[in-house]
């Protein structure tokens, strides 16, 4: 759930990200004087919304950037082994945007590339719409499979809310430690309740970007079904 202290909306700022169909909003939470997170939202290809929101202490103002040329190897300084960007982030692409982040401290951050900077983690928080497999009737929630690419020493969390309730239920850490040579990490996060429909908020902490690939949910009515 997301709260808001409308007597900061005058410090309230917005940038629409085009290239990857999102708006972003900054807002200060009912606590706070001031904003210090980041709601992103993002219009799908099938037409859907999906909503994130991310913890951004003093962020400000928003702008756009672009690089004047693509990277290129020879602009590569770093070994493979410190590389934490992938090799097709369309960011790297002369002429691509950028989304900076202005803070009230003075600092201007790269938001929108795949490379962590700043030198500390960063908290990215996701939240699934509501789901609901059986429209209208009670369902029993059983457990959710979950597919990752792995990042070592890295870990994601999910923690589940039913129906209206304001309160959470249940917190599962997934490590997403690769096994061996695998290059993907599959786990299965137990749930066990029964609503009329589940929402999944997804958090990570790192420096590494993170890729999720489904997740898969299993369900059934609570009593019979009958056709009518």
């Amino acid at each position: 759930m997301v709260t808001f202290n409308a007597d900061a909306n005058d410090y309230t700022q917005a940038i629409r990200y085009d290239e990857l169909r999102q708006v972003w909003w900054s807002f200060a939470s009912a606590d706070e004087d001031a904003p210090e997170h980041i709601l992103v939202m993002q219009r799908n290809p099938d037409g859907g919304i999906s909503w994130a929101k991310w913890n951004f202490s003093g962020v400000n103002v928003f702008g756009l950037t672009r690089n004047a040329e693509s990277l290129l190897l020879d602009d590569v300084y770093q070994t493979w082994d410190e590389i934490d960007w992938a090799w097709d982030d369309p960011t790297a692409t002369g002429g691509y945007p950028r989304v900076l982040v202005g803070k009230r401290n003075g600092e201007v951050w790269i938001s929108s590339s795949q490379a962590h900077d700043g030198g500390d983690d960063i908290t990215f928080t996701a939240k699934t719409q509501r789901l609901s497999p059986y429209p209208g009737k009670r369902t029993r929630f059983g457990y959710v499979d979950v597919q990752a690419d792995a990042v070592d020493g890295q870990s994601v969390t999910f923690t589940f809310s039913k129906d209206f309730a304001p309160e959470s239920f249940g917190e599962f850490s997934m490590d997403l430690s690769p096994e061996g040579n695998r290059q993907k990490v599959v786990r299965r996060i137990p749930i066990n309740a029964a609503s009329l429909f589940l929402e999944v908020n997804i958090e990570y902490t790192g420096q590494s970007p993170v890729n999720i690939d489904f997740l898969n949910l299993w369900a059934k009515p609570i009593g019979r079904m009958r056709e009518v």
